[in-house]
């Protein structure tokens, strides 16, 4: 884990150029939130859990080992699959239109984004505290 202030500053980095550069909210906010979301799924709900903010006492529980599977490509992949077809299934009953399918599958693939970004980072970012 590369750390919280490490994973926030790429974050809103990552989610402002998005933003700026193709000028659509929801995608930056989708490389935001695949950025943070796989620590926040495991730390965040174990710590709920447990009343916690303490990064020790969270890496001893057993619900914090059973949420590892936020830290594999898999996981996220199956997540991302999961995500298009519903998008698809929403298209061919005429829920959505085409350009609505199209907007919701872009931010769903830069969420995916972050969360690649997120796990190569935490792959070659050796921490040297918890926070940074």
């Amino acid at each position: 884990m590369a750390g919280l202030t490490t994973h926030l500053i790429i974050a809103l980095i990552g989610g402002l150029i998005i933003l700026f550069s193709f000028k659509q909210w929801k995608w930056g906010l989708g490389f935001f939130i695949g950025q943070l979301a796989p620590d926040s799924i495991r730390f965040g709900i174990t710590g709920l859990f447990n009343g916690t903010l303490d990064f020790g006492k969270i890496i001893t529980k057993p619900l914090f080992w059973t949420l590892s599977f936020t830290h594999y490509y898999s996981a996220w992949t199956l997540f991302f699959a999961l995500i298009f077809v519903v998008l698809y299934f929403l298209l061919k009953k005429k829920k959505i239109n085409k350009k609505q399918f199209k907007e919701w599958f872009i931010a769903d693939a830069i969420l995916l984004l972050g969360v690649i970004v997120h796990l190569i980072v935490d792959k070659f970012i050796i921490e040297k505290s918890f926070w940074i």
